[in-house]
C-alpha cells in the first residue's frame, strides 16, 4: 500500500526525496518484520506453552528471554538501515582507527584558546 503512494508521487518530488522515500519504507519494512519475529511471536508461543499446549520448559526459556532481547537489537538495525545514522557511526570509528579521539585527548597537543575578551 505504501509503496503505490510512494510510486504514485514520482512525478510531484524530487528524484532525492524519492530514494528517502523508498529507504523508510524499506528500513520501516524491516522494523515491522523485526517486530512480529522477536516480539509477537514469542509471546503467542509462550501463550500455547502456559496454556500447556507444549510442555517443554526449555522452549519457555527461550520464549520468555527473547523479547528483551529486542530493543538493543532494534536500536542496532536502526543505526544501520537509516543512512545519516550509519555514516556518522563509520566517521567515528574510522577517527577511533585512525588514532585522532586517543591523540586530541592529551593535554600536551591541545592549543590554549582565550577569550577575544579576555585580558590574558
Amino acid at each position: 500500500m505504501l509503496i503505490k503512494t510512494i510510486h504514485s508521487t514520482v512525478d510531484l518530488v524530487t528524484k532525492k526525496t524519492l530514494q528517502m522515500q523508498i529507504m523508510y519504507y524499506k528500513s520501516a519494512l524491516i522494523e515491522s518484520i523485526f517486530v512480529i519475529c522477536f516480539i509477537l511471536a514469542p509471546f503467542c508461543f509462550a501463550a500455547l506453552i502456559v496454556f500447556s499446549v507444549i510442555n517443554n520448559m526449555h522452549l519457555g526459556v527461550i520464549a520468555f528471554n527473547l523479547p528483551p532481547l529486542s530493543a538493543p537489537i532494534s536500536y542496532i538495525l536502526v543505526m544501520v538501515l537509516v543512512k545519516p545514522y550509519r555514516m556518522f557511526f563509520v566517521k567515528i570509528f574510522k577517527k577511533i582507527k585512525s588514532g585522532w579521539i586517543m591523540n586530541s585527548s592529551s593535554s600536551e597537543e591541545r592549543p590554549h584558546i582565550t577569550h577575544r575578551n579576555s585580558v590574558y
